[in-house]
């Protein structure tokens, strides 16, 4: 139990942790109810959610690369309070058009790309900033904890939108959201700048982004990760289209049913992400195996003849997917230097979101022209396929080495 909790003993960490719980759990409480009034209340299909998640995750794919160059360049303390106060207000104008009653799916649309552009900057230098706040000795815990607030408000979340969006309707769940983020906002003021790991910031230079890339790709084991992140964000990570398409056309549910697929896929990945915290390392093994985990447990949601069975599947799927992305993120920390982080992230973010506005639309298509079950098992076969990926690029690069060694061996004389 002390392994699992170790990052808190760390001052400024225990505050960051603290903001984060209340303001995760106004996220999901947000993505719930806005997923709702989009199919329900605004009479949107599976089509309409999924152009609502591209709009939100767009500028991550124009910007995010941009966004890691700011990661690295300029305090993140800094950059994750400005971009935390950014979303409040976005948050807080959805809020008042839905309680006025003048909301209209343009304007969800326009609030989700507004929105966006803030996460495309926070999420690369959050995860960044970890480092920072507990050092690298501590960073699988860290990662493992920020994952376990993270899915402690998508237990949490999800069910308190349920019972909102029927005790006092949708708009009151944005406007929670909004001063949720004021918990964050607090915590970071209160974390002292001088206990933080040092950083050395590049200098600015002309093609930093590209440095970047080339570092990222050169390195097999950021390369590998990186590719199987980009499949699995693309078809199998649009748990906020599948999920309330399968629970509506498939289950015949209502917004209740919505909270309670996603809280069960919470509850799942928030078990998976104890479990994470007291892993030391992120092997290959783990991440292969729990992306092939990922790839059964979406097809047996797509398969699932009743309820219960689905939701035990979607219980797993979110141990799964947890579990995979946990790996990845430590894996892309550990094996980065501190000057690149924020780039090496912000690459991350842009595989894992950033092809949300082709892989939600297309998820999205998929649920209304074929079927909801269909959205599931597409997502399935694409993380058994990344899968694959990683052991034969992990081959290739070391038949590659020892060629080199070889050619290397050939021309340096024996030892007389």
């Amino acid at each position: 139990m002390t392994a699992t909790f170790a990052s808190l003993k760390v001052r400024n960490f225990r505050l960051y942790f603290t903001g984060q719980l209340v303001s995760i759990t106004g996220t999901w409480l947000q993505s719930t109810a806005q997923g709702w009034l989009v199919l329900k209340e605004l009479d949107g299909g599976a089509d309409a959610l999924g152009l609502m998640m591209g709009a939100t995750m767009l500028p991550t794919l124009l910007f995010g690369l941009h966004a890691g160059v700011i990661a690295d360049r300029f305090d993140r303390r800094r950059v994750v309070l400005a971009t935390s106060a950014w979303q409040l207000v976005t948050a807080a104008a959805l809020g008042v058009l839905t309680l006025t009653g003048t909301v209209e799916l343009w304007m969800v649309f326009a609030l989700a790309f507004c929105t966006g552009l803030a996460n495309s900057v926070e999420m690369p230098t959050r995860q960044a900033f970890t480092t920072e706040l507990v050092g690298p000795e501590l960073l699988p815990n860290a990662v493992g904890l920020n994952s376990a607030t993270f899915n402690g408000g998508r237990v949490f979340g999800p069910a308190l939108a349920g019972l909102l969006i029927v005790l006092v309707g949708t708009g009151w769940c944005f406007v929670f959201n909004a001063a949720s983020f004021l918990a964050v906002m607090v915590g970071l003021l209160a974390v002292r700048p001088a206990e933080l790991v040092p950083v050395r910031r590049p200098p600015r230079s002309k093609g930093m982004i590209r440095e970047g890339l080339a570092y990222s790709w050169a390195s097999p084991v950021l390369r590998s990760t990186l590719l199987v992140v980009f499949v699995v964000g693309l078809l199998t990570l649009n748990f906020t289209v599948v999920l309330p398409a399968i629970a509506k056309d498939v289950f015949g549910g209502d917004a209740g049913l919505v909270g309670v697929f996603s809280a069960t896929q919470g509850a799942g990945a928030l078990v998976a992400s104890i479990f994470a915290a007291r892993r030391a390392v992120p092997t290959e093994r783990l991440f292969v195996g729990s992306t092939i985990a990922l790839g059964v447990t979406m097809t047996a949601v797509g398969l699932a003849p009743v309820l219960w069975l689905c939701l035990v599947a979607v219980f797993a799927t979110g141990m799964a997917f947890l579990t995979m992305m946990l790996t990845a993120n430590a894996r892309l920390q550990l094996n980065s230097t501190m000057e690149r982080r924020g780039r090496v992230m912000a690459l991350y973010v842009l595989m894992f979101g950033g092809t949300t506005p082709f892989g939600s639309p297309t998820i999205g298509w998929v649920c209304d022209h074929l079927g909801a079950r269909w959205g599931a098992l597409v997502g399935g076969a694409a993380a058994l396929v990344a899968a694959a990926t990683v052991p034969l690029s992990t081959r290739a690069a070391q038949r590659r080495a020892e060629r080199h060694a070889g050619e290397f061996s050939s021309v340096v004389p024996a030892p007389s």
